[in-house]
């Protein structure tokens, strides 16, 4: 198809969407599948998305992330079952509305329900609860509405959560877990595009809490702002505002307050009278730039990757932090000055050093957010797991990972302390003759995490013990 048509297809995504598409390429090749899949030819298909919204937002679909879990972005559900909710319900409401914008297939809804169903046990049926979820995907929602989710899926959720809120069916000795209708039924989901035309958001709130997380990302400078002013208007007073860790307001005019709490940030709508008694939480994180930025404010990606990546292998932590200031500086005020995930890996990687597990663990989330199929990102996460005691979810996440990477030899290693601390022996077994063939002194990840060089020594160090082991009998487990 010719440059300008693809251009054209471009602009009317954007229009009817609000996503901005830029990879020619990419773009192409999905036009060609889903010309196929309807038996048009991609002039015919090129016709249909001049005038049909549901193949725009069909076609634009195929470039979001479906990718996500319950309980994904951690923080978030702590800072509102032990800030929020008690905050709220003080106050002694009669109901409490929640909308969850961008919920692809309603683990985040479903989260927010269980939160408000531990949190107030039974007195939850004395209370209006409307939890609203909306997502441009059909399929999306088709899915959410099932409730039935793989194992993978269910990594980041509390055991306890599993067993009181789930019935698990195994078919073809696979796993489902399917929720329960008291959870289910909390829930409403609707099919709906943020940028419509039309005066649904306004009907259905207002809203004492809204999510949208990692949607914004997808969205063009004057369509964040279009859906971030509807936000503000839609919420009460006092109203509260998540968005993805990789997102900011900082780059529209709006009138929210930025709150932080428990390693996380997220906006308050409120009075003037509340924005000047607690302006003290008000805290915008480019008040105070990085000494560094004082000569010079014009640093791309590279160079702070650069200079972060010195101090870190030389030690020097004082330094470290403050291109760490640095970076969240340009961060916060343009997010798509982030090129990829290795910063938020090397930040990780700095936190893991100083043994702060919860800023590491953000860490491998915001870099997963960045890129879902980042091995280093999936390896990372599942020794952070490990390092937690979370055996069952780095499983999980190396499962994915071998997806992915089916030879990477920390994902193998990683993989193998986990059968032996699980004593999946088979699983053990599998691995060891894969982990013999390995050449670590000449293979193609000798660049990539861990970062720190002694510690890459330690991996490759530790597969020559699992070898010794096997020779020996012996057992020694090192995480």
């Amino acid at each position: 198809m010719e440059k300008e048509k693809i251009m054209r297809i471009q602009e009317r995504i954007n229009a009817v969407t609000g996503i901005c598409l830029t990879e020619d390429k990419d773009l192409t090749v999905a036009i060609t599948e889903l010309a196929e899949k309807r038996n048009l030819s991609p002039e015919e298909y090129y016709n249909l998305l001049q005038h049909n919204n549901d193949a725009v937002v069909e076609l634009a679909t195929v470039f979001t992330v479906q990718e996500t879990s319950f309980y994904r972005n951690k923080d978030h559900f702590s800072t509102l079952r032990e800030h929020l909710l008690p905050s709220l319900f003080a106050s002694q409401p009669s109901s409490l509305r929640i909308l969850s914008a961008g919920c692809a297939t309603g683990e985040e809804p479903y989260t927010i329900a269980m939160i408000l169903h531990e949190f107030l046990g039974e007195k939850v049926y004395n209370y209006k609860i409307d939890i609203i979820a909306l997502d441009i995907s059909p399929e999306a929602i088709s899915q959410a509405k099932t409730a039935r989710y793989t194992e993978y899926k269910m990594k980041n959720i509390p055991t306890e959560y599993i067993k009181k809120y789930f019935e698990v069916e195994e078919v073809n000795t696979r796993k489902y877990y399917v929720l329960h209708p008291r959870i289910k039924n909390m829930v409403y989901f609707q099919t709906y595009n943020l940028l419509s035309q039309d005066d649904f958001l306004r009907k259905i709130g207002p809203f004492d809490i809204i999510l949208c997380e990692n949607v914004l990302i997808y969205f063009d400078h004057a369509s964040i702002q279009r859906v971030i002013n509807t936000f503000y208007d839609i919420l009460k007073t006092p109203g509260f505002l998540f968005v993805g860790y990789s997102e900011t307001l900082n780059t529209i005019e709006h009138q929210f307050c930025l709150r932080w709490h428990n390693h996380t940030y997220y906006y308050e709508k409120s009075s003037l009278e509340n924005t000047a008694h607690s302006s003290s939480t008000c805290t915008e994180k480019t008040s105070t730039p990085s000494p560094i930025l004082l000569s010079n404010t014009e640093y791309s990606y590279e160079d702070i990757y650069y200079h972060l990546c010195k101090a870190f292998l030389s030690q020097k932590n004082d330094v470290f932090l403050q291109w760490k200031d640095a970076f969240f500086y340009f961060f916060h005020r343009d997010p798509k000055f982030v090129a990829d995930e290795r910063i938020y890996l090397l930040l990780g990687e700095f936190h893991m050093d100083q043994n702060d597990i919860g800023n590491a663990q953000q860490m491998t989330e915001m870099a997963i957010e960045k890129n879902p199929h980042c091995i280093d990102a999936l390896n990372f996460q599942a020794y952070v797991f490990s390092r937690i005691k979370e055996y069952q979810k780095a499983r999980y996440t190396l499962q994915l990972a071998r997806q992915i990477s089916p030879d990477h030899p920390i994902t193998l290693l990683l993989t193998y302390k986990i059968a032996e601390i699980l004593q999946d022996n088979n699983l053990k077994q599998e691995l060891q003759p894969i982990l013999a063939s390995l050449n670590t002194s000449n293979n193609k990840y000798k660049e990539l995490f861990p970062y720190q060089p002694s510690r890459k020594i330690q991996f490759y160090a530790e597969i020559n013990k699992i070898l010794m082991e096997k020779k020996n009998g012996s057992k020694n487990n090192i995480l």
